[in-house]
């Protein structure tokens, strides 16, 4: 007799899964989409004749579409309100964060063009200092998940 084979699909599945259930995976899975998109866009744009802080600007502004999709969705569902004036409120802070992180952002971004310092460093400075604030802010403020009775 032949001994049955463990399903080595399930066994992914079940371990992927299991990876997929930590907020901070998903939050870190979500991040690097938005940031594949802000950098893909500012590559492209670093080719316009705009400043280099405007045209991460521009991709940051990107990413932030991207990241409140992916967020509200698939990281904090829980804590997404569903409609109505507590999902504009949450919409308002969400956006003022993002304004927050784009600030950051356009202000290192521009800080090392003007003193001739790669813009790709500053860029990853960026990216550092946003992603950390940004998760703390978002998961604790922004998706809060409502207090049970």
């Amino acid at each position: 007799m032949i001994a049955a084979q463990p399903d080595r699909r399930g066994a992914v599945r079940g371990s992927l899964h299991h990876i997929l259930s930590h907020e901070f995976v998903r939050y870190f899975l979500a991040s690097l989409a938005a940031l594949v998109v802000d950098l893909l866009c500012l590559k492209l744009l670093l080719q316009t004749p705009l400043y280099a802080g405007v045209s991460a600007a521009i991709a940051y502004c990107a990413g932030i579409v991207v990241i409140w999709l992916l967020l509200s969705r698939f990281v904090f569902a829980n804590g997404a309100a569903q409609s109505g004036r507590q999902r504009t409120q949450q919409k308002a802070l969400f956006l003022t964060m993002a304004w927050a992180g784009l600030a950051v952002t356009t202000g290192i971004v521009s800080l090392a063009e003007f003193m001739g310092a790669n813009v790709w460093l500053s860029k990853a400075l960026a990216i550092f200092v946003s992603f950390t604030t940004n998760y703390l802010v978002r998961k604790f403020i922004v998706f809060r998940a409502p207090k049970e009775a």
